[in-house]
């Protein structure tokens, strides 16, 4: 490995066990999944190139590994020595979303007889002066589309639980990489809150990103909830200290009344 005082390595010395490279691996999956999903594909690429390169694999392990030709280890470990190098780190997540192509296409265009770091750094350049992408347009056809689909979805998933998006793709019956653009069509509250407004929580990425939608259909005021749940809790934590003071006197009905009372009262707080 060529300029390695410019790469930053998880194992600097030694080379990744078999163990530690599927546990790796296993994550990038678990995170990103195996599908081709806008972005995510791009970030799933980034960490298995990083994967590479950390290592300390020769390419023909890597290949093997990865079904991939002598040429494709090659370039994915070039890849993902430059995404280890340690001048890009001042870049951190302002990076966009970088296929091993796309960077392919900006170190061909720097000078074959410089120095690796130096065409790294000239990549950067190209990569900075690139204008900032933006997502095309949706059609009047697909954004009605959408709406369609996310009335599906708040009617199906609206409910607080977390849902991941294969599993919202199969109820709708459509490709899970379209889940991003039908969530970003339901209804978000305005200034003014709408009782059909939902607040949206995502979590992972890839094919195993998952959302959950919660209902914005009423609004409590923080002093009401401090001022009725408050001195409920209070009372059960009093009655906990109490019981733990004298333990012979051990009265976990005393307990359960005071949950009760705190059950009662939350759902009075958010009946429909």
């Amino acid at each position: 490995m060529s300029n390695t005082a410019e790469v930053i390595a998880l194992h600097q010395g030694s080379e990744m066990s078999e163990k530690e490279f599927e546990q790796e691996y296993a994550r990038i999956v678990e995170t990103w999944g195996t599908g081709h999903l806008k972005d995510g594909n791009a970030r799933r690429a980034m960490a298995v190139a990083r994967l590479a390169a950390n290592s300390g694999w020769t390419q023909e392990r890597i290949g093997k590994r990865l079904a991939m030709s002598h040429q494709q280890a090659d370039r994915t470990i070039r890849f993902g020595k430059f995404l280890n190098w340690k001048t890009l780190a001042p870049m951190g997540a302002k990076l966009p979303p970088l296929t091993e192509r796309k960077f392919r296409g900006h170190w061909l265009k720097t000078s074959e007889s410089a120095p690796e770091f130096e065409r790294f750094a000239e990549v950067v350049k190209l990569i900075e002066a690139e204008p900032l992408a933006t997502e095309p347009k949706r059609t009047k056809e697909q954004r009605a589309e959408d709406s369609k689909r996310a009335k599906h979805i708040t009617k199906q998933f609206g409910d607080g639980k977390w849902h991941e998006a294969k599993t919202i793709a199969k109820a709708l019956g459509m490709p899970v990489e379209e889940v991003s653009d039908a969530i970003k069509a339901v209804p978000v509250p305005p200034p003014a809150v709408d009782r059909r407004t939902f607040k949206i929580e995502q979590g992972g990425g890839g094919a195993v990103a998952r959302y959950r939608l919660f209902r914005q259909d009423k609004t409590l005021s923080s002093d009401e909830l401090r001022e009725k749940l408050l001195p409920l809790l209070k009372a059960v934590d009093d009655e906990l200290a109490q019981q733990m003071k004298h333990q012979a006197y051990w009265s976990p009905g005393n307990i359960r009344t005071e949950l009760i009372k705190l059950r009662r009262t939350f759902d009075q707080l958010t009946a429909q």
